[in-house]
């Protein structure tokens, strides 16, 4: 299962980490406040499994919220990156942080099925 592989193969500069509000995050939390608690959540995660931080450089931070990637810098900054050989993963705090529209969601899930990328949701 790709959500399962095992990250600890990984070092942390060939991880990359989105955050993303989603709709179902708490209304009455600003953007900034989300991502913020998301990216403990990652934080916390890499600390148990992979025992370093995600370098500074490798974190994409969605403070648009966009219903196309063309709408949404980050993602498409991300999406940028993976193309490269360096990175092998991608850590998300759930699947649906990626895209809310179907045409999105199938432009990225083309992406990973690449065999070299692997994402580990994290909820």
């Amino acid at each position: 299962m790709r959500g399962f592989f095992d990250f600890q193969k990984f070092s942390p500069d060939e991880i990359l980490l989105y955050l993303r509000k989603s709709r179902a995050d708490d209304p009455n939390m600003t953007v900034e406040e989300v991502l913020r608690k998301h990216e403990e959540i990652l934080d916390e995660w890499a600390a148990r499994n992979i025992s370093e931080r995600i370098p500074e450089s490798n974190r994409f931070r969605e403070v648009v919220s966009g219903e196309t990637i063309d709408d949404r810098p980050e993602i498409k900054r991300m999406l940028k990156a993976i193309e490269s050989p360096r990175y092998k993963a991608i850590l998300i705090v759930e699947v649906q942080r990626l895209s809310r529209g179907c045409w999105a969601a199938n432009q990225i899930t083309a992406i990973f099925k690449h065999p070299c990328i692997h994402t580990r949701t994290c909820l």
